[in-house]
């Protein structure tokens, strides 16, 4: 399997750029959402929210803040630069095309689609997950295309419902999405 890729980003200086991991971002999108909450975010708030201890949080928060994507200082609130709010803005644009391609072409359900779409956010190139974007817009700017696909994903549903027990014998327990 093919190790994540790491993304960048231009940072103030438009001739330098930043190199973010699926973990960074994932920093990035905790903080956005605890900022949007609670205003300002506390390091404690954040261990928990990540599941990890105060050091490995203080060290990562000192890397996106040397990165300029956040105002960490010790012993104060954290929040997103203008930076940060760019890489979750991007981030979000990026799911938000995985969970309409997962939906409304794979007809992936809806108590999987967020999951799943997070996780691949952070293990798909920029490159692809602009062309899963730029696919997304070419079939709502074409109605015949539109009315196609909604027909060819019921029937690629009904086709998983019909073949999941095979399916499932032929990859094993680990399959999340079925039918």
């Amino acid at each position: 399997m093919r190790k994540a890729e790491k993304r960048t980003l231009a940072p103030k200086e438009a001739s330098t750029r930043v190199t973010l991991s699926a973990a960074l971002e994932s920093y990035l999108e905790h903080i956005h959402g605890l900022q949007l909450r609670y205003g300002a975010v506390r390091v404690s708030d954040l261990a928990k929210k990540v599941g990890c201890r105060m050091p490995t949080v203080t060290s990562t928060l000192r890397r996106l803040g040397d990165l300029g994507l956040v105002n960490y200082e010790k012993y104060r609130p954290v929040t997103l630069t203008q930076l940060g709010v760019k890489a979750v803005k991007r981030l979000d644009i990026h799911q938000k095309a995985l969970t309409d391609f997962l939906t409304n072409v794979l007809g992936v359900e809806d108590d999987l689609v967020e999951e799943e779409a997070c996780f691949l956010e952070h293990h798909f190139s920029t490159k692809l997950l602009s062309r899963i974007r730029r696919y997304m817009e070419f079939i709502r700017s074409v109605p015949s295309f539109q009315k196609f696909l909604n027909t060819q994903r019921a029937e690629f549903v009904n086709f998983l419902s019909r073949n999941s027990t095979s399916s499932q014998k032929d990859q094993g327990k680990s399959e999340k999405i079925s039918s």
